[in-house]
Order: structure tokens, then sequence, then C-alpha cells
């Protein structure tokens, strides 16, 4: 998904210039709003890769549950451990991006839509999906939080860089952004599929924090926290986007700055 997103997007870039979404005031916005999702795009799919576990801390620094965890472990993991986990990544990885991306270009049908509009409705659930995974992978390596299939000591566990990275979920994160953005943007349009993508999208994004629950890689609570992370910046992010958004530095800090 990350890869075709992300070739999509530079080859737009590329052509910017010479394409008339790309002129006026508008234009300039938007070309702006591309430069910020390619960016982010291209720092997710390096953590992703090549610092995918550079930052993975060798000891749990929280790793006892508290005993909401343990019961909610015990009553939710599925003997299958695999199937829920190969489920996860379908889902959350697949079939919500696609929903989310093909849900908000749809609301475009039949206005005559151009270039200029597809990449006004795109890019803000395209950026909150990045946003979300990348202040996931900050989180994950500093909390250092033991995943419950290491604690509780399952067969065929996760590996060794992968084992103290629970807090958040880093799947229900991207789910719920996508699902989150794709009805803000709807809701932004006042398009009357609004309510629909909002329902079956947040259901998606539900069911793959079930799922990850059910294989034994996070706890409740880490796919509570990752819900509402993802959803706060799939609400905040096309909102920021809608506008002139900018970068503004008093030298000792930077910050992105928008109007709501």
């Amino acid at each position: 998904m990350k890869h075709l997103a992300l070739a999509l997007l530079l080859a737009s870039a590329h052509s910017a210039a010479a394409d008339s979404w790309a002129e006026g005031p508008a234009g300039k916005t938007r070309k702006r709003n591309l430069l910020l999702t390619v960016t982010t795009g291209v720092a997710y799919a390096v953590s992703e890769t090549a610092l995918k576990y550079s930052f993975s801390p060798d000891d749990c620094r929280w790793c006892t549950p508290p005993s909401i965890d343990v019961g909610a472990r015990n009553a939710l993991v599925w003997s299958d451990l695999q199937r829920a986990r190969t489920a996860s990544d379908v889902v959350g990885h697949l079939v919500v991006p696609v929903f989310a991306v093909g849900a908000v270009n749809l609301t475009l049908v039949g206005h005559g839509a151009g270039w200029g509009e597809i990449f006004d409705v795109t890019l803000p659930v395209l950026e909150a999906a990045f946003v979300s995974q990348l202040v996931t992978y900050v989180a994950k390596g500093a909390l250092g939080r033991e995943r419950p299939d290491r604690n509780f000591g399952v067969v065929g566990s996760s590996d060794a860089e992968d084992k103290n990275v629970s807090f958040w979920s880093g799947h229900t994160a991207l789910a719920f952004a996508f699902a989150t953005s794709a009805g803000t943007v709807a809701s932004q349009r006042r398009s009357r599929a609004a309510p629909l993508i909002w329902g079956v999208g947040l259901t998606l994004a539900t069911a793959t924090g079930y799922l990850r629950i059910a294989g034994d890689k996070h706890y409740l609570t880490d796919v509570v926290v990752g819900a509402g992370v993802g959803m706060a910046i799939g609400y905040v992010i096309p909102r920021l986007m809608q506008h002139d958004v900018g970068i503004a530095s008093d030298g000792k800090s930077v910050v992105l700055t928008g109007r709501f």
C-alpha cells in the first residue's frame, strides 16, 4: 500500500508545474500539501524498512501488564494466533486503506472532478496515515512495552527485535487514522455518503484492533490508545490541510501551523 501511494505521489509531484490544478492560490496550497505528504510518506517508508528496529529497546521498560489487560487478553486471544495476525494485516494494511482512499474519491463521482479535487480529498487521508505511523514509531521505541506473547511465553512469539514495541498498536492507529480522515473529508464535503464512510471505516478499524488482541500481539490498552491516536490525527490533519498550511520557527523549535 505505502509503496503504491508513494509512487503515485512522486509521479504527480514531477508533473505538478504543467498541470492546471497546481496554478493559482489553491494550486500553491495543493503543491505544499503534496510536498508534506510525500515527505512524511518517505519518512514512513524509511521507518518501516531501513530503520524499522533501530530504536527498539533490548529490555522492556514496561513489563508487567495491569489486570484489565490480562483479563482482556485471556478472554479474546485465539488458539490460532497466526490466523488472527494474518487477518489483522489484511484488514488493517489492505482493506482499510483501499476503502478509505476509494471512498473519498467516490464522493467526487458525478461532479466532474479534476486532479485538483482528487488531490484535495486524497492527500489528507494519506498524510494522516503517514503521520500516525511516524508518531507510533517514536512512541514504541521510547516506551518499550513488552508484547503479550513474549510476556506469557507463547511458543513462536515475537522475535527479539520486535518483542518490546507493544505500546501502542500501530495497526490500530493506522486503521483509525485512515477511517477517521476519510470520514472527516467526506463530512467536510457534505457528502451524503459520509455516514456510511464513517460507519464502515470505524467498524473495519475496530476489527483491526480486536484482531491484534486475538493474535496476542497487543494488549487492550495498546489498542485503545492506538485508536485514540489514530482518530485524533485523522480528525486534525484534514482540517489543517483544508486551508493553507505553513511551517514556522522561532530558532529553537519548528511547528506546523494551519487555520481551522
